[in-house]
């Protein structure tokens, strides 16, 4: 079963991964623990940008499918996916810390530019207006959005913040993997950043005070 979105939001610690009993080849980290139903064992893989956990049969040493299948299943199935989804929170809990770049944009728009948050659509609470205090313009707006508006192959939503630019660079600067053309704002003028690891902090923070320049204009 395929976790990877996860690694979006949790950034692994090798220390308390090994700790915890996961071993190392190369850059992957494989634990095998076993299953609270006899005869079963989760193995859980982590190769970033890859996360995944299955179920093998011990008999066979042969991946347990229906395990890692969606749509609905009997009891017993159910039981194993459960037990696997504590198994994985357990471990994060553990052995990752938070990714906290949307943590990191706030602390740096209050900061620099005392900055106004504002949660203006109560159908999405998690959308949060960026504004500039002299003009009350939005410079940034940050939202949760699923993966898949942005044509990726991944469960989940991501944290994602856009972002004026100048028009004529922002071609230039969708790379496709964290810089997108924006999520429902016009894209002649806005960027979508996806808050994830491989994000540039410094293209960030450059583009944050792009943004708050560019909204300032005609003020």
């Amino acid at each position: 079963m395929d976790k990877s979105f996860l690694l979006d939001s949790y950034i692994p610690d090798e220390k308390e991964l090994l700790a915890y009993g996961f071993k190392k080849q190369g850059s992957a980290y494989s634990y095998l623990v076993k299953a609270s139903a006899p005869g079963f064992s989760y193995s859980v893989l982590l190769n970033p940008p890859s996360l995944e956990i299955k179920v093998i049969e011990d008999s066979s040493q042969e991946e347990y499918a229906p395990f890692s299948l969606s749509g609905q299943h009997g009891d017993f199935v159910l039981g194993l996916q459960e037990e696997g989804d504590k198994l994985l929170s357990a471990i994060l809990l553990k052995c990752f810390r938070p990714n906290q770049m949307k943590e990191k944009v706030i602390k740096y728009a209050q900061e620099k530019y005392k900055a106004l948050l504002e949660s203006p659509w109560s159908d999405y609470p998690d959308y949060i207006t960026i504004k500039r205090t002299d003009n009350r313009k939005w410079f940034g707006l940050l939202m949760e959005v699923p993966y898949k508006s942005f044509g990726l192959n991944k469960d989940g939503n991501a944290a994602v913040l856009n972002l004026k630019a100048d028009p004529l660079k922002i071609p230039e600067l969708w790379d496709n993997k964290t810089i997108y053309p924006s999520y429902h704002m016009n894209k002649k003028y806005w960027l979508s950043l996806l808050l994830i690891p491989g994000l540039d902090e410094k293209v960030l923070f450059d583009l944050i005070d792009s943004s708050y320049g560019l909204t300032g204009k005609g003020k």
